[in-house]
């Protein structure tokens, strides 16, 4: 009977369709401390982790699909799971490390019976000091005058290589590492004069004057402070690490510990601490109250990094406003006493910051114009809405080869959110923000429709539903299967946002929901889907349920409850969803991505298809389609460029093997520096992968800076995508030979006005 209770009380969660539980393993931080000398909610999780451990021993093997027990091959593979998620790179734990510990760990379903984490405390502990280790080693090390013409070699992508067998060969590991990086600056900077110098003499060469604004004429730098300025840099990434460590507090690795217990199950079943569960709920919602600044912790405070616009700190016009550079040292509630939050772990210090709409916060700052001075800023809270994520559309307009003008609708989707609550935060619908920009393309008399899943990792299972069904009339849209019972998710709403053809852009990232969408266009005979070879393959399904019911001090448990399948009755589990058209992106070349390549990641299978009568049949000319798009890539300089660099990466990518030997180096440099510029050139909108053999090796442990990579992100759209150039000629070439469907172009009811179309998507 209580089995039977719990297993009602997951399909009454959330089902999501998140790519990669680490994500929100990543995400999962403790609240704040209350500031009045009562536990903080890390506090109150350590004293109820034996609770929280029995809890997910219990109810995840009776929510998850497979139903097992955790026990067998499921225990060593949690401790893995642990070990990894500290020491990814395995650089960090010798393994004389893991042996120490090893007994233990391969006791890990006993220690969460018993509702122990003392080996999850004494093995972090034990990394901090490796960190802090290899940190001082690193210091002493960058001052090493290297041989750079020795034969020697490096493998810096380590995670399936074995972990150091003692302190010597760490250390020889690390001095390899080391010379890695300051080889790769060393080479890097004299490409980047090369590259000016050339550029310069092609403009004098010209007559033209150089462009002083041109990041290109203004890449001088001597070879010897680019290697000191790497020298520094790899220093401070240590440091930046050691001390995200020494900031967190209990919450860190006890949501590791548990996390790794849950992954055993498979990659995509999680345990999620509160604040995880409120940042999920925020990734789905788009929506969160606070302030509107972006931070990052940075020498024991919180950075401001970014301002979000239209947010309450870019509203504020007082000379004492926040401004990117600025650092909060402690934060009161309205008239409240400040609380100190230099060198707190950055989540904590964020929950402080945020708050209800409408109550006031003051933060005490340090100006970046002065760091010897010190403000307050007050300011009130809002709903700030993550824009950034949300579906957005433009009208597309160009010349096809017969010199007539072609305008087509773009649509870019970058998740599948829903608000998943209340809060007081306003609802939100990417099926439904997507019918709106649709509505405008049908105004503006588009003849076609581009829908851009590209690095959409999934979300919604209902917003799949309902996207998926804006351009069908009725019927199947996804099965989902369960330990003994199957059901069809339709689309029941004969409305039909856009009758025109359609083609779907997909890469090695779109996953989930985005598959499920794919899918059943691709199923229905309703769009051409084009990108890599295939999409991500997650067939699974989610469900998100509170630990001991709605005691929120003990977080949220993310389990794998069910399996998808397309209406034709295949898994789209490990195989994805293949393109009809493929242009490739760099994504594919990558060898460890994709749900094939993920420890634990269930198996294909397949159901009896579902009833489904087709919108209409693109076999015939999809021959035809390939045939003139590969003509065009194949006549046009900017895409043998792209394809020869991502020749070049795919055969990089599975060499793990870098040459320490300068000339060896450098040649291969020159190479892969000479066909990036040419796709650079290109103004493609992918940025060229690295291809130095640094990239991530020695940089911050915590990742890149989140605004750098939005203002990447921002720039990169603002240049020419020659996928989607091509993407839009192929929906040309398709409404040419084909046209809309008639299935929806002729007969039935007429289109509904967009005001119609919209109230008939609400619930």
């Amino acid at each position: 009977m209580r089995d039977a209770q719990r297993t009602q009380t997951m399909k009454r969660a959330h089902i999501t369709f998140p790519v990669a539980a680490a994500v929100f393993a990543a995400a999962a931080f403790a609240a704040a401390g209350d500031g009045d000398g009562r536990p903080s909610a890390a506090g109150k999780l350590l004293q109820n982790a034996p609770r929280v451990a029995r809890a997910l021993l219990r109810d995840l093997p009776v929510a998850h699909v497979r139903h097992r027990a955790f026990e067998g091959d499921l225990v060593p593979a949690a401790w893995t799971n642990f070990l990894d998620s500290l020491d990814w790179e395995h650089v960090y734990f010798t393994q004389e490390d893991v042996a120490e510990f090893e007994p233990d760990g391969l006791r890990y379903d006993q220690l969460m019976k018993d509702g122990r984490t003392d080996l999850a405390e004494h093995v972090f502990e034990r990394f901090v000091r490796r960190v802090a280790e290899r940190r001082d080693f690193v210091a002493a090390a960058v001052s090493n005058d290297f041989d750079f013409a020795e034969d020697d070699s490096y493998v810096f992508r380590r995670h399936r290589e074995p972990r150091p067998a003692d302190r010597a060969e760490q250390d020889a590991l690390w001095t390899r590492r080391v010379k890695n990086a300051l080889l790769a600056a060393r080479i890097r900077a004299e490409l980047a004069n090369e590259n000016a110098s050339n550029k310069l003499a092609r403009a004098a060469a010209d007559g033209a004057a150089a462009d002083a604004g041109d990041p290109a004429t203004n890449a001088f730098k001597s070879v010897e402070a680019a290697i000191d300025e790497a020298r520094e840099d790899v220093v401070k990434a240590q440091d930046r690490f050691l001390d995200l460590l020494r900031d967190s507090d209990e919450e860190f690795w006890l949501s590791k510990y548990f996390n790794a217990m849950a992954m055993s199950f498979d990659p995509h079943s999680a345990y999620l601490s509160p604040v995880g569960t409120e940042d999920f709920n925020i990734d789905m919602g788009l929506s969160l109250q606070g302030i509107g600044a972006t931070l990052q912790s940075e020498d024991g405070a919180c950075k401001i990094v970014e301002i979000v616009p239209g947010s309450p700190s870019d509203r504020d016009t007082s000379p004492e406003r926040l401004v990117p550079g600025d650092k909060i040292v402690a934060v009161a509630q309205g008239d409240e006493p400040f609380v100190d939050v230099r060198h707190w772990p950055l989540y904590k210090a964020v929950r402080l910051i945020r708050g209800p709409k409408g109550s006031t916060v003051r933060l005490r700052v340090i100006p970046a114009a002065d760091p010897n001075a010190e403000k307050v800023v007050t300011l009130v809270r809002d709903e700030i809405k993550l824009e950034e994520q949300a579906a957005s559309g433009r009208v597309e307009s160009f010349e096809d080869a017969a010199g007539a003008e072609r305008r087509m609708g773009y649509v870019k989707l970058p998740g599948f959110y829903a608000t998943m609550g209340g809060g007081g935060t306003s609802r939100r619908s990417c099926s439904e923000d997507v019918a709106k920009i649709i509505a405008g393309f049908n105004e503006q008399g588009v003849e076609g429709l581009v829908l851009d899943l590209r690095g959409n990792g999934g979300g919604s299972l209902q917003e799949a539903v309902l996207l998926a069904g804006l351009f069908l009339r009725t019927g199947p849209v996804v099965m989902v299967r369960e330990t003994r019972r199957k059901a069809v998710l339709p689309d029941n709403n004969p409305a039909v946002a856009f009758r025109g053809p359609m083609v779907v852009l997909v890469d090695r990232l779109s996953a989930s929901a985005s598959e499920i969408v794919a899918a059943a266009l691709q199923d229905y005979g309703r769009a051409v889907v084009l990108g890599d070879r295939a999409t991500h393959g997650k067939g699974t399904v989610q469900g998100v349920m509170p630990i001991e019911g709605q005691e929120k001090t003990l977080g949220t448990m993310k389990a794998t409850t069910a399996l998808f399948y397309r209406i034709t009755g295949a898994s789209t589990q490990l195989r994805g969803v293949e393109s009809d058209i493929r242009l490739p992106s760099f994504f594919e070349a990558y060898a460890d991505l994709g749900e094939d390549k993920l420890p634990g990641a269930l198996k294909w299978s397949h159901v009896s298809p579902a009833v489904y009568r087709l919108v209409d049949n693109l076999d015939p000319v999809l021959p035809e389609l390939r045939a003139r798009s590969e003509a065009r890539r194949a006549t046009n300089e900017l895409w043998r460029a792209r394809m020869r660099l991502l020749d070049n990466f795919a055969a990089f990518n599975t060499n793990n093997l870098v040459s320490l030997q300068y000339e060896k180096r450098r040649a291969q440099a020159v190479e892969d520096d000479r066909v990036a510029r040419a796709v650079a050139e290109a103004s493609s909108g992918e940025e060229p992968p690295d291809m130095t053999g640094a990239g991530g090796d020695l940089r911050d442990e915590n990742g890149d800076d989140p605004a750098e990579r939005r203002r990447k992100r921002k720039e990169n759209e603002r240049k020419g995508d020659i996928v989607l150039d091509e993407a839009l000629r192929v929906l040309a070439d398709l409404a040419d030979l084909h046209g809309a469907p008639p299935a929806l172009s002729s007969g039935g009811a007429a289109a509904p006005a967009p005001d119609d179309f919209l109230r008939s998507l609400l619930p």
